[in-house]
Formats: structure tokens, sequence, C-alpha cells
């Protein structure tokens, strides 16, 4: 019987981890936050594997289409973890950029007016 470690290299156990994770609708969390995968870091070993809660179809069809009609942003019709946290973040991304170039039109038209 060999000496040492034993198991599965950490980047495997890692890759392990992210797939059950996207393939059961989890998110992996980090001290209550959304633990984000860096390349070439390894995992915490206290990270944790917590399941969305992901809304029905009546909820997740109109969002889509709101999502495509007022930033041009498309996503599955079929919801996942995975696909509610794309759209989280892209319409945030999209809702941030579009209220700086508003707060800037209002600057100007107060300059102006």
């Amino acid at each position: 019987m060999p000496d040492g470690p034993r198991g599965l290299d950490p980047q495997v156990a890692d890759l392990i981890v992210m797939t059950v994770a996207a393939q059961t609708d989890h998110r992996l969390m980090h001290r209550g936050q959304t633990y984000e995968i860096a390349p070439g870091r390894p995992m915490p070993g206290d990270v944790e594997l917590v399941r969305e809660q992901l809304p029905d179809e009546s909820e997740w069809a109109p969002a889509v289409q709101r999502a495509a009609s007022l930033f041009g942003l498309t996503f599955n019709g079929r919801v996942t973890g995975p696909e509610l946290i794309s759209m989280g973040t892209k319409v945030r991304e999209q809702a941030d950029a579009l209220a700086s170039a508003s707060d800037e039109l209002t600057t100007q038209l107060t300059k102006t007016y």
C-alpha cells in the first residue's frame, strides 16, 4: 500500500464540483457570497453547493422577452441555475451602463437649461 497523499488532484476535484453545480442547478457559495471561479486558483475547501431557487416558466418566459426587448440580450427558454445567474449579471451590467449615460444626459440638460 503506497504512502503519501491520496484522492483526487485538487483541479480534478474542483472540476467535478463545478460540473455537479451546473448540472443540478446549484450555485457555489463562499462565506455567504456567490463564489466566482477563477482559472488557475484552487477552490477553497469551505465552498458550499447551494440549491438555486429558480423561477417557474410563467415568470421566466416574460423575463427572457423583457431582457431581449429592453437590452437586446438573449437567453435560453429553459431556466437553469447558470442561465439565471447569467441573466442577472448581464442585465445588471446593461442597466448600469445605461444609468451612467442617463446621469450624463441629466447633467448636460441641467447645464443647458
